[in-house]
């Protein structure tokens, strides 16, 4: 779906603000705005309101699921749902409180949501120069909005984020996709059979123990460019494949960021932050070192998730605008490879293929 079809004309969208939004709207000038790696695609419409006022709402446009996120979505258990995943998980996030945009009106007919907009200020353009204060604070500050999404519980509501989960099947499915992208089709030949064997055994542990760990709910995508920046707030987005997974993922996400490289002391530092934070919220303890190795874990299978897909982008969307992020995520997977003896000969299997890791 895009705007050269008539129906989502800026005469078919003025209709619909008018009749939906703000009957005040007398025009609307459409621009493009930069996506993401999804099929979904953005604009701000600058809407001329009668007496020469303006204000702006960000249209997203839909269109259907990928296959890559048909096969997940299959993995997470995922049951079918009438309703579009991002329509029914802002609903929830937006009644439990967290800064989530507005939804003005959704024509699901035409693949049409009307939003607020959050402007364009990302925690990655803030957080790139600011200085080590500021920097610090501006993480605190990005746990803290976690957290909150971590305390949100089931409840009884009906939310699709609930009914899938992080579990094993798909975490095995993720380590598959980076070894058939960001190994294979990366390094360009195939993995030995002696190779394949200590992937499949390394990801098999690895994946047990992740999916061990107590679920909460997890955003998924909780980076420095799913943060927007609103004076002294941050407003989360990009949260529609929200499900039930381990505690560390969001952090991962966040201080692993393959958009982002922060000094590992600050790593450590914010780490043990939002362990603060939590005992504080939960009166109780936490197993700080069992956390801090899962976190490594957790860390080292969506950095390899993101190799992967950033290759996956490239070959099969033919996007190469995310494969200069690929040295970052293999960077991110050294560091924590060469932290642990028992991942070694999982080390020594992944160099033959990507020298990178050496």
């Amino acid at each position: 779906m895009n705007l050269s079809q008539s129906r989502v004309s800026p005469e078919f969208l003025l209709h619909q603000i008018q009749t939906v939004i703000d009957p005040k709207a007398s025009e609307v000038k459409v621009f493009p705005l930069a996506g993401d790696a999804s099929n979904r695609a953005y604009y701000r419409l600058d809407v001329g309101l009668k007496g020469h006022q303006r204000r702006t709402i960000v249209l997203m446009t839909l269109a259907d699921p990928e296959p890559f996120k048909q096969s997940e979505e299959k993995e997470s258990g995922h049951l079918v749902s009438t309703e579009i995943p991002f329509l029914n998980i802002q609903r929830y996030l937006f009644a439990a409180g967290v800064a989530v945009p507005r939804i003005y009106h959704e024509d699901q007919k035409n693949g049409l949501i009307y939003l607020e907009d959050l402007g364009d200020v990302t925690f990655e353009a803030v957080v790139k120069n600011a200085p080590p204060d500021q920097l610090k604070q501006f993480y605190r500050q990005a746990i803290d909005g976690l957290i909150k999404i971590q305390s949100c519980k089931n409840n009884g509501h009906s939310c699709v984020a609930f009914e899938r989960s992080y579990n094993q099947s798909l975490l095995v499915w993720e380590f598959e996709h980076f070894l058939e992208y960001g190994v294979e089709k990366k390094g360009g030949r195939k993995p030995t059979l002696e190779d394949t064997v200590v992937f499949k055994e390394s990801f098999h542990r690895i994946s047990t123990m992740i999916a061990a760990e107590s679920p909460l709910l997890v955003h998924r995508d909780y980076h420095s460019r799913n943060l927007m920046v609103q004076g002294e707030t941050l407003r989360v987005i990009d949260f529609q494949d929200a499900l039930m997974g381990p505690p560390q993922y969001d952090l991962a996400s966040l201080l692993r960021d393959a958009y982002m490289t922060l000094p590992e002391a600050l790593i450590d530092e914010m780490v043990e932050y939002y362990l603060d934070q939590k005992e504080k919220e939960e009166k109780g303890s936490i197993n700080r070192r069992q956390f801090r190795y899962l976190f490594d874990l957790v860390s080292l299978q969506r950095n390899m998730k993101a190799a992967g897909r950033f290759v996956f982008i490239d070959l099969v969307k033919k996007n190469p605008n995310f494969l200069k992020y690929v040295p970052k995520a293999l960077k991110d997977i050294s560091i924590n490879l060469n932290k642990y003896p028992e991942l070694k000969s999982l080390k020594a299997s992944l160099v033959r293929y990507l020298p990178e890791l050496a």
